[in-house]
């Protein structure tokens, strides 16, 4: 069966196609799926308050890998109904413990490269969105 997820960023990103991509092969909104070397999922970001709500990455992880076997993108996409999101990246230092890239609109997309030192990416907002996630080694 043809892949019917649009490839990014030759194609647009939407979160109407990674539903689809997932409701087809039966795959729960708590759950990951990977192929052709991305994982594709979607998470449900709630409220401004910790434990926050990582997108790639975790709260417990202290230390970054030394190397990556190849360059990772994380692209983001807000859902159209939802609210706007807050992104970060946590950092390992105490002067800038966050390290905020901005605020992502209802519809928008954003990718992101995940480089040596990042330890993750949060987002918060004021209520609930859900935001769809592709994180592919190209």
């Amino acid at each position: 069966m043809r892949d019917h997820f649009m490839n990014f960023p030759h194609h647009r990103l939407d979160e109407e196609a990674i539903l689809i991509n997932l409701s087809r092969r039966g795959i729960d909104e708590d759950k990951n799926l990977a192929l052709n070397h991305r994982l594709e999922y979607r998470i449900r970001v709630r409220g401004t308050a910790q434990p926050y709500t990582y997108l790639w990455g975790s709260a417990g992880i202290t230390a970054p890998p030394a190397t990556y076997p190849s360059p990772l993108v994380l692209h983001i996409a807000n859902d159209k109904h939802g609210e706007a999101v807050t992104l970060y990246i946590p950092t390992v230092t105490a002067v800038q413990p966050l390290k905020p890239l901005g605020a992502l609109g209802p519809g928008e997309h954003y990718s992101l490269a995940i480089t040596q030192g990042c330890l993750g990416v949060y987002a918060t907002c004021l209520f609930e969105s859900t935001v769809y996630c592709v994180l592919s080694d190209h």
